[in-house]
C-alpha cells in the first residue's frame, strides 16, 4: 500500500532525529515519525523543536508520514511580532 490515499494534517515538530527524521505531535497527544520530502528537501530546509508542518500519513502505518511543507508562524490574533516586541523592550530600557 503506497501513498495514494494519504491523510493530510498538521503537526508540530517535538523532536529532531539522525538522517533528517523528526518526530512529530498531532492534536497534542499522538505521536509521528516523518521525513522531509519534495521542495522542503530540495530547498534544504531546516526545521527545529516547536516549528509547525504540513504532514501526510499513509493509511497503512498512521505512525510515519512525510513532511510535506513548513507552515508559516502563527502569532495569533492581535498579538504583537517578536521584532516589535523585542524594539518595544529596548525601548523602554533606555528611557
Amino acid at each position: 500500500m503506497g501513498f495514494d490515499e494519504t491523510v493530510t494534517v498538521e503537526a508540530k515538530v517535538i523532536e529532531d532525529r539522525p538522517h533528517a527524521v523528526y518526530r512529530l505531535v498531532i492534536d497534542n497527544q499522538r505521536q509521528v515519525l516523518a521525513h522531509l520530502v519534495g521542495t522542503a528537501e530540495r530547498n534544504f530546509v531546516r526545521l527545529v523543536v516547536g516549528d509547525r508542518v504540513e504532514v501526510e500519513l499513509a493509511p497503512g502505518d498512521p505512525g510515519r508520514g512525510r513532511i510535506i511543507r513548513k507552515l508559516p508562524l502563527s502569532y495569533g490574533r492581535g498579538s504583537v511580532s517578536t521584532r516589535n516586541r523585542d524594539r518595544e523592550g529596548a525601548e523602554s530600557k533606555t528611557v
